[in-house]
């Protein structure tokens, strides 16, 4: 089994590498600059200065990669590389305890060409280090249920570094010791089993609160966790969260999941084979990837991201699923040839999920991914003095190495001009990815000929992509208000 496994564990090396190198790589989102900041943070020992919003783990594990690496940026991309290679290992144990070796042989195929863990192996995000501590979690409490006691120490590691990997991570940890509580082979020595890790992941709750405290104010046991913020998510916002929910259930979750894994989940869940199958084990997984959906649900934002956790989960069935599939063809003589569809699917749309993240990139169109903020920005790093930068997104200024402040979406054109002057900002960024889409008193600028007196263009063709132009304005100070 570890032979197969550092198999699969080279190719979904491979395939990431190939990924990194082919499809161009931009910080694509807001967090992923404060995860980098908090990095660099913590690399300088400028922890005092460290924004409490945010769980450190991630940002502490790409300051340490930072000693071996050039830059952060790149030190936070090996940190995702790394963890979304060895998310093979739990999944390839976890499928392979639930549902048999043929199953777990598809779970690896899948972890290893799926998209959207190819991509965010690929990002400064903590997604892929999350991921493989959630199921890292969920094989160590199953194995203590399985009457594994050695297992304890990694257990308690994987929930304590789950806590300080993202926002959500207490919820999850706590799912994780409730479904170990749920096979019924020993449940009072599990018990008995979980209390010192109960105890330690308290201990490092209560030291992260103090810590946290230190530095704001405002804290909660978890980033972002706090009794306002619950009751921020059901009670001031319930009805965006019931939203959020349905648009995750329906809409976000089937995309993930596709055509092919969808259908194969079903088979997986409900069709009988010959193995015996332990139906509490799959509950105790279905368990967390529940509470993973409810988290996400609370966050009211209907990000892929957030429920990746839970996707990944259900592809646990989707390859119990082609496995049966795939015995049932070679056990007949008229469908025999079949056995090797399920496969054949799987890699195929797997292969069409990779193409809008490769190539339309190497054929000069434009990429999902911002990469005009990255030209823009190294242009004004290379071509202008330094500088505070309006513009909604922040990655413009990231790659100037400038500061950046962002208008409010529903700002006036005057109400820019004011902030403008008030705050001593010295360039105008306007884009149409993103900035004109939330603040539509910005759309106007695209075309420097709308521009008004108190705006000098330095720039009209700052991105490559007509779909998504870019155009860079000087703020003039001797001009009066239109």
């Amino acid at each position: 089994m570890w032979r197969e496994c550092a198999l699969w564990l080279a190719a979904a090396f491979l395939v990431r590498v190939l990924f990194y190198l082919i499809s161009p790589q931009v910080i694509d989102s807001a967090d992923s600059i404060l995860y980098l900041d908090a990095a660099q943070k913590i690399y300088e020992t400028r922890l005092d200065e460290l924004y409490p919003r945010i769980p450190m783990l991630y940002p502490a594990c790409s300051a340490f990669a930072r000693e071996f690496v050039s830059d952060i940026e790149t030190a936070a991309i090996f940190v995702s590389l790394v963890s979304g290679t060895l998310l093979l290992i739990p999944i390839l144990l976890l499928s392979n305890r639930l549902h048999g070796r043929s199953a777990a042989r598809y779970s690896a195929m899948i972890v290893t060409l799926w998209p959207w863990l190819v991509d965010y192996s690929c990002r400064v995000a903590p997604e892929a280090l999350y991921m493989t501590l959630w199921f890292a979690a969920i094989y160590a409490v199953l194995a203590i249920s399985r009457g594994k006691a050695w297992v304890w120490p990694a257990l308690a590691f994987c929930l304590i570094c789950l806590y300080h990997a993202r926002p959500e991570g207490i919820v999850t940890a706590i799912a994780v010791i409730v479904a170990g509580l749920i096979p019924e082979q020993d449940r009072k020595r599990t018990a008995i089993r979980l209390v010192p890790i109960v105890l330690l992941l308290i201990v490092s709750i209560s030291a992260n609160y103090w810590f946290v405290h230190r530095l704001a104010v405002n804290s909660g046991i978890a980033p972002r966790l706090s009794i306002d913020s619950i009751q921020y998510s059901l009670f001031d916002r319930g009805a965006d969260s019931a939203r959020t929910a349905l648009r995750l259930a329906f809409n976000v979750i089937p995309t993930m999941i596709g055509i092919v894994l969808g259908p194969l989940a079903l088979v997986g869940i409900f069709a009988k084979a010959d193995r015996n199958r332990d139906y509490k084990y799959d509950a105790g997984v279905a368990l967390v990837a529940a509470a993973q959906f409810i988290a996400a649900a609370l966050s009211t934002f209907a990000e892929p991201r957030y429920v990746m956790a839970t996707i990944v989960a259900t592809s646990l069935w989707s390859a119990r699923g082609a496995a049966v599939l795939a015995a049932k063809a070679a056990a007949s003589v008229r469908w025999r040839a079949l056995r090797f569809a399920p496969a054949a699917l799987i890699v195929a749309t797997m292969s069409i999920g990779m193409y809008p993240n490769i190539v339309p990139p190497l054929l000069g169109e434009m990429s999902y991914k911002p990469l005009e903020y990255k030209i823009a920005g190294k242009w004004m790093r290379d071509n202008l003095e330094p500088g505070l930068i309006m513009s909604r997104k922040p990655q413009v200024g990231y790659y100037a190495n400038m500061a950046t402040s962002g208008p409010a979406p529903d700002d006036t054109l005057e109400k820019i001009h004011q902030r403008l002057l008030e705050s001593d900002f010295k360039y105008l960024v306007v884009d149409e990815r993103y900035s004109t889409q939330m603040i539509p008193a910005l759309k106007p600028l695209l075309d420097p000929a709308n521009a008004p007196s108190w705006l000098r263009t330095l720039k009209a063709d700052a991105s490559p992509y007509k779909a998504a132009p870019i155009v860079i304005y000087e703020v003039v100070r001797d001009s009066s208000a239109p």
